[in-house]
């Protein structure tokens, strides 16, 4: 009994044993239900005694690409992200484009046609919502320079 027990199980190794580097189970994003939720990742902007810095632009490119991912903004938006020394990096609305996937983004920021900060980060998105792999929620400017 117990040698037909190992053989089977010898035979299940055989069988899902491969060199391939394909995950066993792909998820069928049709499938799968979502909640309403938008989720939108940001980084802050600070100087070193936590006070909130007001960029004039930013941009946000796929690292790999080059690709310019930066949503379109409103100047009343762009005010409230100055007020809140708070930006969007990457958000919901590029899961459907990418589902299941991962990808390297650097963020700029710019005052007065400045480069004043810049942050690399990786994100990732499953078949609903994006997430936050790598990288620093907040960023400090550059020194001034004299």
């Amino acid at each position: 009994m117990f040698k037909f027990f190992y053989f089977f199980i010898s035979i299940l190794f055989l069988v899902h044993c491969s060199d391939d580097t394909e995950p066993i189970f792909q998820v069928d994003c049709s499938k799968v239900l979502c909640t309403e939720v938008f989720i939108t990742l940001s980084v802050e902007i600070r100087d070193v005694n936590g006070v909130k810095i007001a960029l004039d632009d930013f941009q946000v490119t796929d690292a790999d690409s080059g690709a310019d991912l930066t949503r379109e903004y409103t100047p009343a938006a762009l005010a409230v992200f100055q007020e809140q020394g708070t930006y969007p990096l990457y958000d919901d609305s590029f899961v459907q484009e990418h589902p299941n996937e991962e990808r390297s983004l650097l963020f700029t920021g710019f005052i007065q046609g400045d480069l004043v900060v810049r942050g690399t980060y990786v994100v990732a998105a499953d078949c609903c919502h994006v997430s936050l792999v790598s990288g620093e929620n907040v960023l400090l400017p550059y020194p001034k320079q004299p």
